[in-house]
């Protein structure tokens, strides 16, 4: 069960026929299926270190992530590094790749462009945005009324079909902190401004948020906290001292899962064989 609603009235016949259950929550917080499930679960896998209490049936496994992303890591495709070489100089425009989610996160898409268009022109940074199929029209409105020409500097698209060329291209990301895309960050190695989604009853992105930021590869700002001004300050003073950047990244790199898939796969064979 991966802790969708689906896998409760499944979990639950599982356990009534005498099958083994294994389980997998993606979040930092477990949802009430797999609440309820793990009291009675033979594996539980947990994403995130600690989202249950630790015994010997719970397994940190880390998210499953698509083969390119794990790719980027191993250096199979490219340069093997998610970094840009922006990082290493200082006058080269940071690069800055902002996930406005699939469907669209309102505040993040808004305050971008104005936080370009306060930044001057003091070496301004370059951005691929992504704002999401149902707030293009919207953001591109955005970006029009600022004066700041959509162009290969400051690229704005619906959705980004090819993420690992984008986490390539990018020396930052600044996005939401959805389960999947934070085990991404850590994976290729990317330091991230991560604005949390703020209306999950559970905070459950903000506590995936700070599996980044208290192991120093991540900042996190909340919604409720966002303003240009601040956003422009954070970004400017990564901007300022790259060597952060770096330090970040390297952190990211260190705590990331990258062979979930294989280890939840290997757990699934070994209980069949129980």
């Amino acid at each position: 069960g991966m802790g969708g609603y689906v896998s409760g009235p499944g979990g639950i016949a599982a356990k009534l026929m005498g099958k083994r259950l294994l389980i997998h929550e993606q979040n930092a917080v477990a949802g009430a299926t797999n609440k309820i499930l793990a009291k009675f679960a033979d594996r539980v896998f947990e994403a995130f270190p600690n989202t249950f209490a630790q015994n010997e049936k719970v397994i940190h496994t880390g998210n499953p992530l698509r083969e390119e992303i794990v790719a980027i890591a191993k250096g199979k495709q490219g340069s093997g590094s998610a970094a840009s070489t922006s990082t290493s100089t200082s006058d080269a425009p940071l690069q800055i790749l902002v996930l406005g989610g699939s469907q669209g996160a309102a505040a993040i898409n808004a305050a971008i462009p104005e936080m370009l268009a306060r930044w001057g022109s003091d070496n301004p940074p370059k951005t691929y945005h992504q704002s999401g199929s149902t707030t293009f029209d919207e953001t591109r409105k955005l970006y029009q009324s600022l004066s700041i020409e959509i162009s290969n500097d400051n690229r704005l698209v619906p959705f980004i079909d090819d993420m690992a060329s984008a986490y390539r291209w990018a020396d930052l990301v600044v996005c939401r902190s959805g389960a999947s895309t934070v085990c991404e960050l850590a994976a290729v190695g990317l330091p991230s401004v991560l604005i949390p989604y703020p209306y999950h009853s559970d905070n459950q992105q903000k506590a995936n948020a700070e599996w980044l930021s208290d192991n120093g590869a991540a900042l996190l700002i909340q919604q409720a906290d966002l303003t240009i001004d601040l956003l422009l300050k954070t970004l400017k003073d990564l901007d300022d001292v790259r060597s952060r950047l770096r330090t970040m990244a390297e952190r990211a790199s260190s705590i990331a899962v990258r062979d979930a898939s294989e280890r939840i796969a290997t757990e699934c064979l070994e209980s069949d064989h129980v």
